[in-house]
């Protein structure tokens, strides 16, 4: 299955848009803070402190330290130190990926099937959620709703669940698109169906520790709030 020449210029670029503003800027650009979820430190695309933007590039542009294709996707590339880390698509499979921002160069990569749907393909088929580093460990989560736990310094899966076999959620017609927030021990995201719009999971061995309500998912993301003296 094939999905639009539009679409796939457009996600490229977007891919290599991002490492190479990652890269024509000093590694830690964001004051002290690193990019470890959607959205940045406080998931609301705000970093406190940080260095003025150019008002314009050179005459030539800025320099190139390093660029690389990678795939098709809408995850953002996350930074953490010298590394970067980020998921993409190659036909039917889904990669995340772990890469030396100074150089550029592979540190691990995982793949697994992702196969789209037509409907996806309209709208690129993903993947479209954003990574969550928290600690030693990155949790992703693919088009098709396949959430994983990897050591994030060398990639090896720590443990995984397909979300539509084991807890019967519905893989939306455009693919699946939340990204995972932290809490305390926990991940947080969507899975949808009844008593599991939003499911808690262990971040050490991804048991639920808990999950709440009936609704079914959109493609937003979750935050955390504070009402009544309460996160």
């Amino acid at each position: 299955m094939k999905f639009s020449l539009a679409h796939r210029s457009i996600l490229k670029s977007a891919i290599l848009v991002g490492v190479f503003a990652s890269i024509v800027t000093p590694i830690r650009v964001l004051a002290g803070s690193d990019w470890t979820q959607w959205g940045g430190p406080q998931r609301d695309f705000m970093v406190e402190d940080s260095p003025k933007l150019a008002d314009q590039w050179p005459k030539d542009g800025p320099p190139e330290k390093w660029s690389r294709k990678l795939g098709d996707g809408y995850a953002t590339i996350l930074v953490e130190g010298d590394r970067l880390y980020t998921m993409y698509r190659v036909e039917n499979d889904e990669f995340t990926i772990c890469l030396n921002a100074k150089t550029g160069e592979t540190i691990w990569e995982h793949k697994n099937a992702s196969p789209f749907t037509e409907l996806m393909a309209q709208f690129g088929p993903g993947p479209s959620s954003t990574p969550l580093i928290v600690g030693d460990r990155i949790f992703s989560v693919g088009t098709n709703m396949l959430l994983t736990c990897f050591n994030k310094s060398d990639g090896k899966v720590q443990w995984s669940h397909n979300l539509p076999e084991e807890y019967g959620a519905e893989v939306p017609g455009r693919g699946y698109s939340s990204s995972p927030v932290a809490f305390e021990n926990t991940i947080i995201l969507p899975v949808g169906g009844e008593g599991q719009c939003l499911v808690a999971f262990n971040q050490a061995d991804g048991a639920i520790v808990w999950k709440k309500h009936d609704f079914d998912i959109t493609h937003s993301s979750p935050i955390l709030i504070k009402n009544a003296g309460q996160t």
